[in-house]
């Protein structure tokens, strides 16, 4: 199998990868950090979280191609079949197949969708605690009211996700990850990068670095990304 890095999709996949597995331009990682204490360390929190993502994301490639291997002998195919599949077509068509090809099938199987479903459900309650949060915060006095509009928004988000259950929804499901979270991540993250380097400051941004830490925490590889690399990788 061939990866040409000169086309874009490629690049756009590796990023959109990189946005999903770190939490990038979904504000669930500012809707958390709001309950961080003023003078929180977040500088060697983040270290933290991009290494062991870093190394999880390199564990959970040798975990997929491996299985994807091990499927395509079992089977008599070539990798490349297999290899191809992303998405829900590795997860819940792939992935399963080759379990059922292992020994032990049956506990593999609970285990992995096990899993899934502490992944998706980890997933909801950060996506999901964005707009509340953002309410809450526009809105001082529906913070006591915050039991109900965590309610109303899972009630409308539920009656938003029938449709994806529909006969065409999977078709629904590849428009809302290109459009609304593919592409849209890219440009999110862009406009952030621009507005705290370029318009807010990067001066007046590492101050409040310094006030927080009281000390102006990697001053020049913060420079280097958000003023300069950062923007010019995005586009």
């Amino acid at each position: 199998m061939k990866v040409s890095f000169r086309v874009l999709n490629t690049w756009q996949a590796a990023a959109s990868q990189v946005f999903f597995s770190l939490g990038l331009s979904f504000g669930s990682l500012m809707a958390y950090s709001a309950s961080n204490k003023f003078d929180n360390n977040f500088f060697k929190q983040m270290c933290i979280v991009v290494s062991c993502d870093c190394l999880t994301g390199v564990f959970a490639g040798f975990a997929v191609f491996a299985t994807i291997g091990f499927l395509a002998k079992a089977l008599n195919e070539t990798v490349e079949k297999y290899a191809a599949s992303s998405g829900p077509g590795l997860a819940f068509i792939t992935y399963p197949e080759a379990i059922s090809n292992m020994p032990a099938s049956p506990f593999f199987a609970i285990i992995f969708f096990l899993m899934l479903l502490a992944l998706g459900l980890g997933s909801q309650f950060a996506l999901t605690d964005v707009p509340i949060t953002s309410l809450v915060e526009l809105f001082p006095r529906l913070k006591k009211k915050r039991p109900i509009a965590v309610v109303i928004t899972c009630v409308i988000s539920y009656l938003i996700s029938i449709t994806f259950t529909c006969p065409g929804g999977i078709y629904f499901f590849e428009l809302l990850q290109e459009y609304s979270a593919n592409t849209s991540m890219l440009v999110v993250g862009f406009f952030e990068v621009i507005v705290i380097s370029y318009i807010y400051g990067f001066n007046r941004f590492m101050n409040d670095v310094e006030m927080m830490l009281r000390k102006r925490a990697a001053e020049y590889y913060l420079f280097l990304t958000w003023y300069i690399s950062a923007p010019l990788l995005i586009i």
